[in-house]
């Protein structure tokens, strides 16, 4: 779970809750903000590495498009870049946390994943416990650790504040 691609989807996971628990607005509106910061961000990356990896993501890119999509266009195993975009698509096309839960367990394939990482943002937007109970630290900067074939640990630097 060290490779890019993996740490690129939970990149764009985190901000898009980091900007759910700060700010007040519209569901789609926060998630497409969110995820066109990521989009910027990685690519002004000079890591080709990071640039390659974030093609991956590319449905994600044209949020109004994505969530258009029908049901069986939505591939919901366990690969990384399925799971992140099933649970935003049931959670960009639902309006309740139970709603948002089914339809994602109901994609069927890896249910419980899906289901986690989707009721995640919906338990965060439908039931806002993360706003009364976390303190988050704002413009902070991590380092995630990139595993390269070699074993070595080479960091990429992450600049949240620049999100």
């Amino acid at each position: 779970h060290a490779h890019m691609r993996s740490k690129l989807g939970c990149l764009i996971y985190s901000k898009v809750i980091a900007d759910m628990v700060y700010g007040t607005g519209d569901k789609f509106d926060t998630v497409e903000s969110s995820i066109l910061k990521c989009k910027q961000y990685l690519d002004s990356s000079c890591d080709e590495n990071v640039l390659e990896e974030t093609q991956h993501y590319s449905r994600l890119w044209d949020l109004q498009k994505f969530k258009m999509l029908e049901e069986n266009e939505i591939k919901s195993s366990g690969y990384v870049v399925d799971t992140l975009e099933a649970a935003l698509w049931c959670f960009l096309n639902t309006t309740s946390y139970k709603e948002c839960v089914l339809k994602a367990v109901n994609l069927g394939d890896d249910t419980d994943t899906v289901g986690a990482v989707a009721g995640g943002l919906a338990g965060l937007y439908y039931d806002g416990a993360c706003r009364k109970n976390v303190n988050f630290r704002q413009n902070h900067a991590k380092t995630l650790p990139v595993v390269p074939e070699n074993g070595a640990t080479v960091p990429f630097q992450i600049n949240f504040s620049l999100l």
